[in-house]
């Protein structure tokens, strides 16, 4: 519940409270105000609910009749309202809430804050320089694997202190609570994260004694993991708002990243026992107290504790029991009373505990150990809250009315009595099989599949964990492949968060293979493919904790979202490191990374089966991909040429990024023994054929800064070096269905010109299939301007009758004379944006443009014809056309007055005018056609200048392309000059 409430909101309520609590602390030093509203003869306070009952008149204390007189309220009001509107907010709300308001948890973070918290000097590995990280409490330590003892005696020794110091002595109180609150503070400086809530802190205890598993209305940490931040789990704000975890792993398992998986791995332990069965003794010790001391029953019921002087009392009487004081001092009486009631009720619940096996054993019940535990833990904390309720606060209510007293009582014990129905028959397995079912149903919302079709509207979240089980065997996309797969994700999960025990492991994953149908021949191997035996699994030496998991695993995906970054980018690894070295320092300081975990991350990610793993396994996948569609392709019969120079141009496009992404992952492996590996398969691959060029190309690429052969680990030089030249691939004769079945997989590419020519390739293998394809491409209306037009020719097309037209279409612009094609079709010379597009492709200079550009050209472009002779423009024609030579010749005259006039012969898919376009000069000569039927595509300069400024990147080529035409054209006249 109060996990979904923002931390910025929370930090208010945190400063909110913890200034009152410090009005609070004040006013035990100087209080003029809350006097008089217990003065029951002050005229000004008729109405105020704390004034003292004059039909009291005075409180029996050990067998003498004191008279009430006015108080200042501090102490009252701390110990009578506050302390046990904590524990009722810790019932019903769950720890979480207190966890994240908790004034004195805030003020020990106050160090920390300030940047003034206790660190220690380590070497980084991974830039061998030292830096500083926060101090934690070992959970092997004494204090760490003690702390649950040493909590129990804080709390022990504060009760003793109140009865004998502070309960009603305002001054005595103030400074043990500034004496606390130096105490946190101090801790807070010493270690990092909550170490003073999980070590030291004495309410501590008293939270996981009603807290339980969860509190009434508190939140579930493992049905609710979608952000990774828990609970009461420690959490910090960014610059842009979000929140994010804070986790340094104090503390193993954390009581604030999931309460009920730290509980039932403490069910069994010794500590825990003391812990309920004493904290009953304690409760029913501290309030019987008063009564033996005092000789009064109804001492507290005023609400007033009439004992002002404690000091004074120490050594007097500390029992009066039957009108007789026992000479036995306060200052012994009061540790003598808390020391047996504590020990009498751990006996008895010890011994009732044996009691309850056996009889359950004597009745067959099936109860395991951890369930009668729990059991037993539950009726102590619904005993002794019920207790502290009606034998501590329900009395110190007195100055309410009588109906409002019985209302508040009687409110607690239905809270108290609902948390008890919530929590007896709750059993580990029960979060087992939850926390799996969790796991599930995130990997079932992996599948792109719309579950609102079977689940009548539900959303997966709303399913109960058997529906979740039930859902991933019936479903029917799920074949047991993916079953399998599926289970395999789930006990990784599992694995890694820690959650593994062996009664989990034989009950909770028995039951899912079995609802899932995979056999436990099936579940050894996959143990055996992650590398573990069942020993192992189930060993706790193995498991991953879940803090470690969250902080380590968010500085893991930091770091591997950086190599991402890297393999998507041209910068060497060493320029890379330079310029994300201040960001890598605050991911380390943000996690608080040691030496030891940042040497293990770094191990892992280089791993097999590591994320930069799986990205090398992919890319060379698809290189094979990629290579077999082009082979297939350039082998197919009857299919357009420019289509298939298009789709193997993008081929070899995409190949390039994919070799320049296996080189930057074997830059960041190194000396790894998977580098060799990827290196390997990827000479594999070019001995093949596959590639091969494009290797050898960027390995002789000098331009490179580094160049690669520098970059690369040794080794793989080595292994590339061996690739001596480019050999033929050889594959099956290609046949028309393996054409088809390429062509409507590249259907699905993401590359919008690669699925438009093989939407128009397909139509010149399957007119139906390809009509069928361009429908959807129209029912989508996300899809491409470009394809949807492209749809939009030839989807009225449905009977395989009318094929032969729209084939002569498509084949219009690979036919050996278009012009006179055009010429002499019903087309009136018209062609749509593809075919433009087609054109422009067999230009060089026109390739590198993106999509959008070079689509919104083509669009912009028309077809032209001229006849021997004609001008194409003249001396001093302004620039504002581009001409692409699609069929035919052009000159390129100089009108020089005595100068011999020159010429350069233009021919197809060459381009004339962009020079003077680029530099916004007048035409200084005469284009003329030179060949009958020349046909241009005559492109808008406006257009052309537009995708220019939108694409730096091709902007360069452009400027290669420029400066080989004016070399050539300088060749040229020399030529002339010469002869």
């Amino acid at each position: 519940m109060f996990q979904k409430i923002s931390e910025k909101q929370m930090h208010y309520v945190r400063w909110l409270l913890a200034i009152g609590w410090l009005i609070l602390i004040f006013s035990m030093f100087y209080d003029p105000i809350s006097y008089h509203l217990t003065d029951p003869n002050d005229p000004n306070m008729l109405f105020s609910p704390f004034r003292i009952k004059k039909e009291l008149g005075c409180v029996q204390f050990q067998g003498t009749c004191d008279n009430l007189e006015p108080y200042a309220m501090g102490a009252r009001f701390f110990w009578g309202i506050i302390v046990p509107l904590i524990i009722c907010i810790v019932l019903v709300f769950g720890h979480e809430a207190w966890r994240r308001i908790c004034p004195l948890m805030f003020i020990t973070q106050i160090p920390r804050a300030l940047g003034w918290q206790r660190r220690r000097r380590v070497v980084d590995p991974l830039t061998n320089t030292v830096r500083s990280e926060p101090v934690t409490i070992a959970k092997n330590s004494w204090l760490g694997r003690n702390s649950l003892y040493v909590q129990f005696g804080l709390l022990f020794l504060g009760l003793n202190v109140r009865l004998l110091f502070v309960n009603s002595d305002r001054l005595a109180l103030g400074i043990f609570l500034c004496l606390t609150i130096l105490a946190a503070l101090t801790i807070g400086f010493l270690y990092g994260g909550k170490s003073w809530c999980h070590y030291f802190c004495p309410m501590a205890p008293v939270q996981v004694i009603y807290t339980g598993p969860r509190g009434l209305l508190a939140s579930e940490a493992h049905q609710n993991q979608e952000s990774g931040i828990t609970q009461s789990m420690c959490r910090t704000v960014d610059q842009v708002g979000k929140e994010k975890s804070a986790c340094v792993s104090c503390q193993s398992p954390c009581f604030d990243i999931d309460a009920e998986r730290s509980y039932w791995d403490g069910i069994n332990r010794s500590d825990r026992k003391l812990l309920y069965y004493g904290y009953l003794g304690l409760v029913i010790g501290f309030y019987a107290y008063f009564t033996l001391y005092s000789g009064n029953p109804n001492f507290l019921a005023g609400g007033v504790w009439d004992e002002t002087n404690q000091f004074a009392m120490l050594f007097q009487p500390g029992f009066y029991i039957s009108g007789q004081a026992i000479p036995i001092p306060k200052i012994f009486a009061v540790p003598l009373t808390l020391t047996t009631s504590t020990l009498i009720t751990y006996v008895i619940g010890r011994r009732l505990e044996r009691a309850y096996k056996r009889y359950s054993k004597y009745r067959n019940l099936v109860l395991t150990a951890s369930q009668i535990q729990h059991r037993a833990f539950t009726l102590c904390a619904f005993i002794s809250f019920n207790l502290l309720f009606w034998m501590g606060v329900n009395p110190t209510l007195g100055w309410l009315p009588a109906f409002e007293q019985q209302f508040i009582g009687w409110m607690a014990v239905i809270a108290s009595t609902m948390w008890f129905y919530r929590t007896f028959g709750r059993t580990s397995q029960m979060y087992a099989r939850e926390s799996l079912a969790t796991s599930l149903r995130r990997q079932l919302s992996k599948l792109a599949f719309d579950f609102s079709k079977v689940l009548e509207g539900r959303s997966l979240k709303d399913l109960k964990p058997d529906e979740v089980y039930v859902l991933a065997k019936t479903l029917p996309e799920l074949t047991h492949e993916k079953r399998v797969q599926m289970y395999k994700d789930v006990l990784k999960e599992s694995l890694s968060a820690g959650n593994m025990n062996s009664s989990s492991r034989l009950e909770v994953f028995d039951l899912m293979r079995q609802q899932l149908d995979i056999n436990e021949e099936e579940h050894n191997q996959i143990l055996g493919d992650m590398g573990i035996n069942d020993a192992q699994m189930l060993s706790t030496s193995r498991q991953i904790i879940q803090e470690n998991e969250s902080r380590l695993g968010k500085y893991r995906r930091s770091l591997e979202l950086m190599l991402r970054e890297f393999v998507e980018s041209n910068l060497p690894l060493n320029k890379l490191m330079q310029l994300k070295e201040e960001q890598i320092l605050v991911f380390r300081q943000e996690y608080t990374v040691t030496v030891q975990e940042e040497t293990a991350i770094l191990a892992s990610i280089c791993e097999q089966g590591s994320l930069l793993d799986s990205i090398a396994k992919d890319a060379y996948q698809k290189l094979k991909t990629l290579a077999r569609y082009a082979h297939i392709l350039q082998r197919a019969p009857n299919l357009p040429t420019d289509v298939i120079s298009l789709l193997v141009f993008k081929f070899q496009q995409q190949q390039r990024s994919l070799v320049i992404k296996l080189l930057r992952i074997l830059e960041i492996f190194g000396d790894a023994p998977e580098a060799y590996k990827i290196a390997n398969d990827l000479a594999s691959l070019t001995h093949k054929g596959l590639a091969a060029n494009i290797l050898l190309d960027l390995l002789q690429d000098e331009t490179e800064n580094p160049p690669w052969h520098d970059r690369l680990p040794p080794k793989a030089i080595k292994i590339f070096n061996s690739i001596k030249a480019l050999t033929e691939f050889h594959l099956p004769p290609i046949s028309r269905e393996s054409v088809f079945t390429v062509l409507v997989q590249l259907m699905e590419d993401p590359d919008t010109l690669v699925k438009a020519g093989s939407l128009y390739a397909l139509k010149q293998i399957d007119i139906l299939k390809a009509t069928e394809e361009a429908q959807h491409i129209l029912r989508d209306p996300h899809s491409h301007a470009l394809l949807s037009e492209e749809a939009k020719t030839f989807v009225t097309i449905r009977q395989p009758a009318s094929k032969s037209k729209s084939q002569n279409i498509s084949n219009k612009i690979s036919s050996d004379n278009l012009a006179t094609n055009l010429l002499s079709s019903e087309d009136n010379q018209v062609l749509d944006t593809f075919d433009k597009l087609l054109l422009l492709f067999r230009n060089s200079l026109f390739r590198p443009l993106q999509t959008d550009a070079l689509a919104e050209i083509a669009r912009q472009s028309e077809i032209r014809i001229y006849n021997t002779g004609d001008a194409i423009y003249q001396t001093g024609d302004l620039p504002k056309t581009i001409w692409a030579i699609v069929d035919g010749s052009i000159e390129i005259r100089s009108t020089g007055g005595d100068r011999r006039q020159f010429f350069k012969k233009i021919t197809s898919n060459q381009t004339i005018g962009q020079l003077e376009v680029l530099t916004q000069t007048p035409f200084a000569n005469l284009a003329i056609a030179t060949s009958p039927h020349t046909l241009l595509l005559v492109i808008n300069a406006k257009v052309f200048m537009q995708a220019l400024s939108e694409d730096p990147l091709y902007t360069k080529h452009l400027l290669i392309s420029v400066s080989t035409s004016l070399q050539s054209m300088l060749s040229s006249q020399m030529s002339v000059n010469r002869q």
